[in-house]
């Protein structure tokens, strides 16, 4: 089995988690509420924003040089 060394860094909590599933989800075309994306456009906008934010943090996260 390989173990992969996981830096606290690159680590997302538990909001992080949900917002990035939540946006799989939406990519996926299984929004959480009926109406469509019409009736979410403000939901969508922000859930993909949180999403781009998450993964530029954890871009930056990975090129920091290790610092051990």
């Amino acid at each position: 089995m390989r173990w992969l060394h996981v830096h606290p860094q690159y680590l997302i909590d538990d909001e992080t988690a949900a917002i990035l599933r939540l946006a799989g989800c939406w990519r996926e075309g299984l929004l959480p509420e009926a109406g469509g994306l019409a009736t979410q456009s403000a939901w969508a906008v922000a859930a993909i924003e949180t999403v781009l934010d998450a993964w530029g943090k954890l871009a930056a996260a990975r090129a920091k040089p290790a610092t051990e």
